[in-house]
């Protein structure tokens, strides 16, 4: 039998459960349901929360890029950008509002990006955004510094034998 169970949000914005109970407190969040275990799995101190905090370090610096390419591609809103990103990444880009809608922000402010609302195709008001000559300009840059990095990273984890 359980005594309580609490309903919150943690420092990276999971929701979670915690349920208190004769034999203890467990802490469940949204994560376990697509088989990554429980909370402290992605919060530190087991291989595979190791592996998702490096991948949040990963994302963290490249986030802009992937969001300013895909707009020079076409204007899009908020969801289609999180679909488009989890699409072509083969799930590997999971974007939250909590991480995607302060980075548009972002984007928007340093005139990186305009967004304007209008109409969808199925008739609903929508925030497209769209890529300004600003951000051809450093979408251009962030390329070219990151093939100039990647092939740096290459380089060093798989060396060539002369």
């Amino acid at each position: 039998r359980f005594a309580s169970v609490t309903k919150a949000r943690c420092r990276d914005g999971c929701s979670r459960a915690t349920i208190t109970g004769n034999s203890g407190v467990v802490s469940l969040d949204e994560t376990a349901r697509r088989g990554y275990g429980i909370h402290n799995d992605l919060h530190g101190g087991t291989e595979r929360g190791e592996i998702m905090d490096q991948q949040r370090e990963l994302l963290k610096g490249n986030t802009e890029s992937l969001l300013l390419a895909l707009v020079a591609q076409e204007p899009m809103y908020g969801y289609q950008l999180v679909k488009e990103l989890e699409a072509r990444s083969q799930g590997y880009f999971q974007f939250r509002e909590g991480t995607l809608y302060p980075a548009l922000h972002r984007l928007e402010k340093d005139g990186l990006l305009d967004a304007k609302w209008q109409r969808s195709p199925t008739g609903q008001k929508r925030r497209y955004y769209f890529l300004t000559e600003e951000g051809q300009g450093a979408l251009a840059s962030r390329l070219s510094q990151w093939q100039g990095f990647s092939h740096a990273v290459s380089m060093v984890l798989a060396p060539t034998r002369a």
